[in-house]
Parts: structure tokens; C-alpha cells; sequence
């Protein structure tokens, strides 16, 4: 879409900022002791600040 704003604003012999709205932040979580789990409908799951790195299981995963 910029690519076509910049073409027709060059065809008039204007230059014109492209504005972008970025994605704010993301949760990423942590990895986990067995490399991943199969999580259970229902179960309860925690995202924990606090959990060390690596020691993620099918309960809970520390995030960054």
C-alpha cells in the first residue's frame, strides 16, 4: 500500500511520509523444561513474570 501511495504522489511530483501504526507489546513466554506441552481444555494455566527461564510445564510458563 505505501509502495502505491509513493508511485501516484511521484506521477504528481510530491513527496509524501507514510505514516505506520507498529503492534504494541507482545507477551512472549519463556521456554519450556520438556521443549512444549499439550494443554487440557479447562485446565488452568498460569503466565508467571516471576518463573524462572526453562521452567515452563502443562501448569504454568514464566513470560518476558
Amino acid at each position: 500500500m505505501a509502495e502505491r501511495v509513493r508511485n501516484r504522489a511521484r506521477a504528481f511530483g510530491r513527496q509524501v511520509g507514510v505514516l505506520v501504526d507498529l503492534q504494541g507489546p507482545k507477551i512472549r513466554i519463556s521456554r519450556l523444561k520438556n521443549g512444549g506441552v499439550e494443554l487440557t481444555e479447562m485446565d488452568p494455566f498460569t503466565l508467571d513474570a516471576a518463573l524462572a527461564d526453562d521452567e515452563g510445564d502443562n501448569h504454568q510458563v514464566g513470560v518476558d
